[in-house]
């Protein structure tokens, strides 16, 4: 009985012509799989990854939300109070927004991107029947103030139908009760909550504000000093008889409002002899935006050319005003600007 012995290594390579040919047993020998070991290694490994792309993202995400926020907060403060160095067509300063249009802060948002019960923009002469009843003896035909709504001040995106800060929520506003006007505008930030959490930056609220304390972002005060035009063409103290004054007309509620002076209030007696500096006289919180000034002397026809300025808190608000000389001295009527070179030109 012949016994054959299991084939070797050799006796393949023989067979097959000198290659070597290894069973499966050998193929499977060499090849190699990963341990569970390994196999949580790996995994641990994209899972830590995974959570630091979702992290970044999300502070990414939030940030933006935070930039957007702040960027319509500035966007409603230039509608409000308008550039501060905005200029007209010819390149002078001038005002714009809201307040320069209408003469006060909004009761609503909403007035910045839809005018409502608001007059329209057009140039408005202080005549009589453009006054308040009790204004109408302050009459001035030769006046002329532009005011008016010629929004929208603040565009929202397309379909939406109010101000949203970047987590999509309306703004809250703080209104003064006294006069119902808004007097500040905030975020609540990413929590939607008031204060702040010391372990959330994003949780802090933004705002911008009109109203800071006693002091207004869109008021301020007007001097202005009045002179006489002498018989050399220079200027000097103002002389003559009667009562002196000057009056401010501005835009009131979008049409037109005349303003006497906070000080002096009963206006300034003139004499044969003059005092050593011209008489001034100062208008409390005025609006920012264009206004006329002129003086008169009362119970005269004495009275300046008007000057149309454009007031803004963070510019000069100082303007002097030229009356003609007194009948004797000649017929000359004149208005001029501040001393430092303000923005303020006479009316035709």
């Amino acid at each position: 009985m012949n016994v054959h012995a299991p084939p070797t290594r050799r006796t393949h390579k023989a067979a097959t012509g000198g290659r070597a040919l290894y069973t499966n047993r050998d193929h499977r020998s060499r090849l190699y799989g990963m341990t569970l070991v390994e196999l949580l290694v790996v995994l641990t490994i994209l899972a830590v990854l995974s959570a630091v792309a979702v992290v970044s993202t999300e502070t990414v995400v939030r940030q933006g939300r935070f930039e957007a926020t702040q960027r319509t907060l500035r966007a409603v403060e230039e509608a409000v109070l308008g550039p501060e160095l905005f200029r007209a067509e010819d390149g002078s300063l001038a005002t714009s927004g809201f307040v320069a249009d209408i003469g006060r802060l909004p009761v609503d948002l909403a007035e910045l991107w839809s005018p409502g019960g608001l007059p329209a923009f057009q140039f408005v002469p202080a005549a009589a029947e453009n006054l308040d009843p009790a204004d109408t003896a302050y009459a001035d035909d030769e006046v002329v103030v532009p005011c008016g709504w010629r929004g929208p001040y603040l565009r929202l995106p397309v379909g939406a139908a109010d101000a949203l800060d970047g987590w999509g929520r309306p703004f809250e506003a703080d209104v003064d009760t006294s006069t119902s006007e808004i007097v500040a505008v905030r975020s609540l930030g990413a929590d939607g909550l008031a204060g702040s959490s010391p372990d959330d930056p994003y949780s802090g609220e933004l705002e911008v504000a009109f109203v800071a304390g006693d002091a207004d972002r869109y008021r301020t005060t007007v001097q202005v000093s009045v002179w006489q035009r002498g018989e050399d063409g220079g200027l000097e103290m103002p002389s003559g008889t009667g009562t002196l004054t000057v009056r401010l007309f501005g835009v009131a509620e979008g049409g037109v409002g005349v303003f006497p002076p906070d000080e002096p209030e009963s206006g300034y007696p003139l004499s044969a002899e003059p005092e050593s500096a011209p008489p001034s006289f100062y208008f409390d919180n005025v609006p920012i935006g264009p206004h006329v000034l002129r003086a008169y002397v009362e119970g005269t026809d004495r009275k300046s050319a008007p000057l149309q300025v454009h007031v803004h808190p963070l510019r000069s608000t100082s303007w002097k005003l030229v009356l003609d000389p007194p009948a004797e001295q000649g017929d000359a009527v004149g208005g001029e600007e501040s001393g430092d070179g303000e923005e303020g030109q006479e009316q035709p």
